[in-house]
């Protein structure tokens, strides 16, 4: 069984459809800033430079080994070098940048299907796009997948709903409330997390809808939600589907991507791992593929399986490098 890349015109046509596909897909594309093609939903919130809450670096072609470095600034003190200044004042008395950097090194993750004795000129076409929906479905789900993984195991900023001092002491009674936001939001605007979207921006929560469905119950969810504002397109309540709500900074969204497990209390309470994300929190490191015929490259490689069986068999599949990791630990906050 032996896979190679195509050269031919459909294959740089599938690739670039399975990269369409992993983008419009999926959940967390829409948080990398400049979004690649129309159909990747907006959040409501405007994300743009570095003001993105997912940072994506794709740069080198695809070779074994390859590293990428992500570099993030502290924040510079609203002092000026000196007052009333002239040019040659700047000169010597620069503040030096506090500057971190992690390196990824891109793994290679892959998907292929393949349909036997059904290769016939009338239907051939019509597997070769079920191949491309279901891959480039399962490409955002994977994406989607590594990148919530990586933020729920953040254990540096947690905030545990109602009298609970920790994950096993949550009970029926310690449901998620306004007040469990305004405290993540505290703890990062405490070592300066920016807030995503820059002016006109909000602090990115999600939450499983069980807890979402809890939130909406709380006795001052209305109190925040009553007067929204502008009723209409103009009000980001009301341009995205699963944009539930605002506290104060923090746009709210409610996903099942989120985690839920039991707790060891006793009885047992299944306690979700909220998150709530500022900018720059996460990465995603990508190698880019040689598509043929296109010089830009795409993440994504299309690949067929050389025919079998005389003809009568055919597979399909997709190949990336990409490898997703948390930039700063103090820049997402945990509910629970």
């Amino acid at each position: 069984m032996t896979f190679f890349t195509s050269s031919n015109t459909l294959a740089t046509v599938y690739g670039r459809e399975i990269e369409r596909e992993w983008f419009a897909r999926s959940y967390f594309a829409r948080m990398l800033g400049a979004l690649p093609t129309s159909e990747t939903p907006d959040l409501g919130i405007p994300l743009a430079g570095p003001y993105t809450p997912i940072v994506m670096k794709a740069e080198l072609l695809r070779n074994p080994g390859q590293t990428i470095s992500i570099p993030y600034f502290a924040a510079l003190a609203a002092t000026a070098t000196t007052d009333n200044l002239t040019s040659s004042d700047l000169e010597g008395n620069e503040t030096a940048l506090t500057d971190s950097a992690v390196t990824i090194t891109p793994a290679e993750r892959g998907k292929a299907v393949a349909w036997r004795n059904r290769i016939q000129r009338q239907v051939n076409y019509e597997m070769m796009d079920a191949a491309r929906v279901l891959l480039g479905g399962w490409a955002a789900q994977k994406l989607d997948v590594d990148i919530i993984e990586i933020a729920e195991a953040n254990t540096t900023n947690v905030v545990f709903s109602g009298n609970a001092a920790s994950r096993d002491e949550i009970d029926t009674s310690d449901t998620l409330a306004p007040v469990d936001f305004q405290k993540a939001v505290a703890k990062m605007k405490f070592v300066d997390a920016q807030i995503p979207g820059g002016e006109g921006g909000g602090f990115i929560a999600l939450v499983h809808p069980y807890a979402a469905y809890q939130l909406k119950r709380a006795s001052d969810w209305t109190n925040y939600h009553q007067y929204a504002g502008v009723r209409g397109n103009e009000n980001p309540l009301f341009r995205h589907p699963n944009l539930i709500g605002w506290i104060d900074d923090v746009a709210i969204f409610e996903t099942t991507l989120i985690s839920r497990a039991n707790n060891s209390n006793s009885p047992a309470v299944s306690v979700a791992k909220n998150l709530v994300l500022s900018a720059r929190c996460l990465a995603v490191a990508a190698l880019m593929g040689e598509v043929a015929g296109d010089s830009f490259g795409k993440v994504w490689d299309w690949r067929t399986r050389s025919q079998t069986d005389y003809g009568r068999s055919l597979g399909v599949g997709i190949i990336a490098d990409y490898e997703a990791k948390l930039l700063t630990d103090k820049y997402i906050t945990r509910i629970q």
